[in-house]
């Protein structure tokens, strides 16, 4: 398990993330305002982007190819849904983009890791809490870390 927890602000500007595989979205739990997206969903090794405490996003189920950069308020006045009424202090404004389309996460922190061999809805990533009640509704094994 390889775990590189990203939770300390960066500048506006700063690319936090940058693959040329397919993502895709696995799991969002408004409730808890829990996002995860997965990539390279064929092999072995899969990589896990876990975003917390999300308040806002406009971007596409699945992309192929994805960058994430961290932006500015001003960066929120181009999309209708108004986003930037929702940013809170410690909110960070992440940029979606993928081939020829640009969205947005309005949220908490970042998580990254690659893991082998997970269940399609859940990653070590997620904790206990969420995991523990994908079992409960689903089925399947708990995740243990």
């Amino acid at each position: 398990m390889k775990i590189n927890s990203e939770s300390t602000p960066h500048p506006p500007g700063t690319i936090v993330f940058a693959a040329t595989a397919r993502f895709e979205v696995v799991s969002y739990y408004a409730s808890h305002g829990l996002l995860l997206l997965k990539g390279d969903l064929g092999s072995k090794e899969q990589t896990h982007l876990f975003f917390k405490d999300v308040r806002a996003q406009e971007f596409r189920s699945w992309m192929n190819g994805l960058t994430i950069t961290v932006r500015d308020i001003d960066f929120l006045g181009r999309f209708a849904s108004k986003p930037a009424a929702v940013v809170e202090p410690g909110n960070q404004i992440y940029e979606i983009a993928s081939e020829d389309w640009t969205g947005y996460i309005v949220g908490g922190s970042l998580w990254m890791g690659k893991f082998e061999n997970t269940l399609m809805y859940e990653s070590p990533l997620m904790g206990e809490a969420p995991n523990i009640w994908l079992k409960r509704e689903f089925g399947g094994p708990e995740l243990t870390s």
